[in-house]
């Protein structure tokens, strides 16, 4: 996934990495532990422009398991199930 649609690199649109990779994931001979997960993980990548891949994975496999996620990055928690993370009033730098 980096190294299709990075622009140093290949620079592949994110929807096309996605449909590049889905057919190899998907064969019987490709062992991926909850491989759904990951498959699922690269839709929610290929549709979210700012969001990271491992972002994506992490979003989805919290949402599978009903863990709770926060983040920090706005994009990630537009994901469902992921919430903003904002320290409590009065903590951050004075």
């Amino acid at each position: 996934v980096f190294i299709l649609s990075s622009r140093r690199h290949y620079n592949v649109p994110r929807a096309d990495v996605a449909a590049l990779l889905r057919p190899i994931l998907q064969l019987r001979g490709c062992k991926l532990p909850r491989k759904r997960l990951c498959l699922a993980a690269l839709d929610l990548w290929a549709a979210s422009p700012g969001l990271g891949f491992v972002d994506a994975l992490g979003g989805v496999h919290a949402r599978h398991f009903n863990l709770p996620l926060a983040s920090f990055d706005a994009d990630l928690a537009r994901v469902p199930g992921v919430a903003l993370w904002q320290p409590p009033p009065g903590t951050g730098p004075t």
